[in-house]
């Protein structure tokens, strides 16, 4: 067979594989993952299934929810090995920090002030940022983006005043 007429079937493989669906068990993989040995890989296999690799969050924990602590299901945002001990803080979604809570042995995300001059708001910001009090969030005149501002120096463009 001539390199064209490879190149047309690989083609026609993939244009006929196209949208096809492959099922298999969700059970199947961890059954697989489950059942390799890990004394059974060389020394030289870079692909050694034994080795567990740490786990990590996926998902930002929405504000005024647990976080973590004692007892907490971290198996919603989290993936791989869950962590151990009640001492891991997720990362709460911006504008909140995963926070002890008086003697609770949950911590919860709570919402933080933002100092004077910061940021609050723009380009990437889901929501808008609580500012410390006697400031609001504002348009800032000289950079043109949300700033928390002093109140008495604020233009008609306030975005979000804090009572």
């Amino acid at each position: 067979m001539s390199k064209l007429s490879l190149t047309m079937l690989a083609a026609a493989v993939m244009a006929a594989s196209v949208g096809r669906v492959v099922g298999i068990p969700a059970d199947a993989v961890v059954q697989n993952v489950s059942s390799v040995n890990a004394s059974s890989a060389s020394a030289n296999d870079t692909n050694d299934a034994g080795v567990v690799a740490s786990g990590h969050q996926i998902v930002d924990v929405s504000g005024a929810q647990a976080c973590g602590g004692e007892g907490f299901n971290y198996s919603r945002f989290w993936v791989g090995p869950i962590p151990d001990g009640d001492a891991t803080k997720l990362n709460c979604v911006p504008g909140y920090r995963c926070e002890m809570q008086d003697s609770s042995p949950i911590f919860w995300c709570k919402q933080y002030v933002l100092p004077l001059n910061a940021k609050c708001g723009g380009y990437m910001f889901y929501t808008l940022f609580k500012c410390i009090d006697g400031t609001a969030c504002t348009i800032d005149p000289v950079r043109y983006e949300p700033r928390c501002l002093p109140v008495d120096k604020l233009s008609p463009s306030v975005i979000n005043e804090n009572a």
